[in-house]
């Protein structure tokens, strides 16, 4: 992924995919709070980079090289709640905490997250 706006549209398309087992434009527009116009033109970015694939008025759908960077976020996503929740944040804090940074953080950085919470399970 190259921007941290872009890992917000992808993670967002991963999780509706997977709960619903689709993903459209105006759900993702209103889970992220922007507009339809705007996951519109994110979509296109992201069908650039072979992450999704996407006809106007239709699903969104993620590809092999999508599905795979969509887990990594999660992951990355549940690497941050699991060493907040470790360090004795609050469950709400937890959550509010993890979207202000995950996509800000270096993958470098999650890694040793991860490595410091096997150490200290």
């Amino acid at each position: 992924m190259r921007t941290s706006s872009e890992e917000k549209y992808l993670e967002e398309i991963y999780k509706a995919v997977n709960q619903r087992g689709y993903a459209r434009v105006s759900d993702v527009a209103q889970s992220l709070d922007v507009s339809v116009s705007s996951v519109s033109k994110m979509v296109r970015k992201l069908a650039g980079y072979q992450l999704v694939e996407h006809e106007r008025y239709q699903y969104i759908k993620m590809t092999e090289k999508g599905i795979l960077v969509g887990k990594q976020l999660v992951l990355k996503h549940q690497i941050l709640a699991t060493f907040f929740q470790m360090i004795g944040l609050e469950k709400e804090e937890v959550e509010e905490e993890v979207n202000k940074i995950e996509h800000y953080i270096s993958w470098s950085t999650i890694g040793k997250i991860h490595d410091f919470i096997l150490r200290n399970e």
